[in-house]
């Protein structure tokens, strides 16, 4: 492949952190059930600036007894990035908002269909996102919380 059409930002790994699901005794099936999930990142870097690490924090249905939903699952996952060539502090971190969590996100939706199949529940497959909206929103609520806005 062509070296300037390569990436400088590396996809070294990832790893599930932590998983948290509850079963809902309480659940009256019923058809359709909207999917309600939300997802979190947060970026580490290294000083220098060539090691960085995303984690997606996504929640699925949660408060599933007072929302009447059929479970709540609460995954974390890591992803492990460099980049070969001198960046930025910015730069790197540009690289992870938006490369690195749309190399994650794909592994966080196995993973969700994974441990719900293991439940013996249907798999839940998350829908795609626009990760791009999806900092965006983040960032605005961030914004909110601190009484900050960009």
């Amino acid at each position: 492949m062509d070296k300037h059409v390569q990436s400088t930002f590396r996809f070294n790994g990832y790893r599930v952190k932590n998983i948290q699901f509850y079963m809902n005794e309480e659940f009256e099936p019923r058809q359709p059930i909207e999917i309600d999930f939300a997802i979190d990142i947060e970026i580490g870097l290294t000083e220098d600036c060539d090691k960085a690490t995303v984690i997606l924090h996504s929640r699925v249905f949660e408060h599933a007894v007072e929302h009447d939903y059929p479970f709540s699952l609460a995954v974390s996952i890591e992803g492990l990035f460099s980049s070969s060539e001198n960046v930025t502090h910015d730069e790197l971190m540009e690289l992870c908002e938006i490369n690195g969590t749309a190399t994650l996100f794909p592994f966080l939706r196995s993973v969700v269909a994974d441990i719900t199949r293991a439940a013996n529940v249907d798999p839940l497959i998350l829908p795609l996102v626009n990760v791009y909206q999806l900092i965006q929103t983040q960032k605005e609520q961030d914004g909110a919380k601190t009484g900050h806005s960009e």
